[in-house]
């Protein structure tokens, strides 16, 4: 992957919460939820989602 020089700051701040995201719904879809709803988030998966950071 090239991720221009401009961008790069951006991807390394954004980057680490997105693979938690992605990994806390791989671990939903592995719990039998649904995909529609759940990626992309809505606002209820999205509610679940950060309760669950706490």
């Amino acid at each position: 992957m090239l991720i221009p020089a401009d961008l790069l700051d951006t991807v390394l701040d954004e980057a680490p919460e997105q693979e938690r995201m992605e990994a806390w719904i791989m671990s939903r879809i592995d719990e039998g939820v649904p995909l529609p709803g759940l990626y992309p988030m809505n606002a209820d998966t999205r509610a679940l989602y950060e309760d669950s950071k706490k």
